[in-house]
């Protein structure tokens, strides 16, 4: 099952400011939603999977804490500067800090939003991970 990772996004950095391009094969997914979260500091959001939604996290300003778990694998992601993004897959538990006042993250998805999608009960996350590796195993 494929794990959360950086990917670098399209900046464009200049003496008198600096561009970051999204368009059409910036995400590795087509656009269907966009969205942007801000919060104060010190706050924590997300506390949830997706089922089948791949989400490509990146600040605008700030930083921002990502700590994801998968299947065998747990990680912490600091968010911080333009250019960088944050590829979260399907089935990847994450949770987000907001460690500096005035953050703006910006979240692109590739599927619209559906409730059904979520997992916010980690409990049910952990259950179906096992299940799908129990579906997996050769025994």
């Amino acid at each position: 099952m494929p794990f959360a990772h950086v990917v670098p996004l399209h900046l464009h950095a200049e003496s008198n400011g600096s561009l970051v391009v999204f368009e059409e094969g910036t995400a590795p997914f087509p656009v269907r939603r966009t969205f942007v979260v801000t919060a104060d500091l010190g706050q924590v959001r997300g506390h949830h999977a997706h089922r089948a939604c791949s989400q490509l996290l990146a600040v605008l300003h700030g930083q921002v804490l990502v700590s994801v778990e998968g299947e065998n694998r747990s990680q912490d992601f600091l968010l911080s500067e333009l250019g960088q993004g944050l590829l979260i897959p399907p089935m990847n538990w994450a949770i987000q800090k907001y460690v500096s006042e005035g953050t703006i993250l910006m979240v692109v998805c590739d599927q619209l939003f559906d409730e059904k999608d979520y997992i916010r009960d980690y409990a049910e996350f952990n259950g179906i991970l096992e299940s799908m590796k129990n579906e997996n195993s050769p025994f």
